[in-house]
């Protein structure tokens, strides 16, 4: 009798560990949380792409550009936690440095901040 019960606890705790590994591992390693971000997919028309957001979360995008009035958009992740976000009303110059700011409505920030390249002078 008491063989049985030490048998089934012994199953029990193992998996118990087994299904607490697994979900830590899901969630990114030891305990630790997954970082949304965002990177330039193309630039001209300007595309970013986000990753790592909540599923259908409500992100707010801001492109700050040197001289130039922040672009902002509004949308919502896919169930994936990801987006593709096309500004066609911008003119984001490479050579110009710019940042984008993605908050979600969780609060978490992912950013990209391009300083300036070293570009050639215009041409006049």
């Amino acid at each position: 009798m008491t063989t049985w019960f030490r048998v089934t606890a012994g199953l029990i705790l193992v998996t118990t560990v087994a299904a607490w590994n697994a979900s830590s591992s899901l969630a990114g390693g030891h305990g630790q949380a997954v970082r949304p971000s965002v990177r330039v997919s193309d630039w001209q028309p300007l595309v970013l792409v986000g990753t790592q957001f909540r599923p259908f979360e409500r992100v707010v995008i801001r492109v700050v550009e040197t001289g130039s009035p922040t672009l902002v958009k509004r949308l919502r992740t896919t169930r994936r936690g990801t987006f593709v976000a096309t500004l066609a009303n911008s003119a984001v110059d490479r050579c110009g440095g710019f940042s984008v700011l993605v908050t979600g409505a969780g609060g978490r920030v992912a950013k990209v901040r391009l300083p300036l390249p070293l570009c050639p002078p215009a041409i006049p």
